[in-house]
């Protein structure tokens, strides 16, 4: 636009300068929920060898991000053949109705599954948040951590094994962080049941899901 179109010029070979020279990547420059989603579901293919997935997650809502902009920028992958459906993780159920509700206003596709924590320390959102929506909304569920992060195999009873996952300062500062104590507790009080059934509490935990 300016200069007849000569700073765009300067501009863009400034950016593939950048990046011939590794000072940035494509990715980099890509700040927006559509360019992050876009780029990022290019490059796990590429990870992947394939051309395609069948299902997208879009793994928790940026709080900072209006849902009509992820609902938007889920469906352009969907229209570009990268995914057959999307998905939300981790949400909570009113976003997904949000999410919902914007894909019908504005004639795109919905999200059709809710991946989230399930276990049997972990039961809430599963067993009470989401029971209206598998209904009314059709809802799919899929579920991850049926060990709770490994409390649910008993190793953290005598104490922190080498090499798990809470010698990782990102574990105890992040999901590991609350009620780790009594976590712990309630495993260990399950150990006599599994004991009882004749199987591990591991395999309990597992089969309870």
């Amino acid at each position: 636009m300016y200069a007849n179109g000569h700073a765009e010029k300067l501009q863009g070979g400034a950016v593939n300068k950048g990046i011939i020279q590794g000072v940035w990547s494509r990715e980099d420059l890509d700040q927006t929920t559509k360019g992050s989603v876009v780029e990022g579901t290019k490059a796990s293919l590429r990870r992947m060898e394939l051309d395609y997935v069948d299902v997208l997650f879009c793994h928790r809502p940026d709080p900072h991000t209006p849902i009509e902009e992820t609902v938007r920028a889920m469906n352009y992958v969907i229209e570009q053949g990268w995914a057959f459906y999307w998905g939300t993780s981790e949400w909570l159920p009113s976003d997904f109705i949000e999410a919902c509700e914007i894909a019908d206003r504005l004639g795109l596709i919905r999200p059709i599954v809710e991946q989230a924590q399930y276990n049997i320390l972990h039961r809430s959102r599963v067993e009470f948040n989401y029971v209206d929506l598998y209904k009314k909304y059709k809802l799919g569920l899929t579920t991850w951590s049926p060990l709770a992060y490994g409390t649910l195999t008993g190793k953290y009873s005598s104490g922190t094994p080498e090499g798990s996952r809470y010698t990782s300062p990102m574990y105890q500062e992040g999901a590991l962080r609350n009620n780790f104590e009594q976590r712990i507790a309630t495993a260990d009080k399950l150990k006599p049941i599994a004991a009882e059934i004749g199987c591990s509490l591991a395999q309990m935990a597992i089969a309870r899901t």
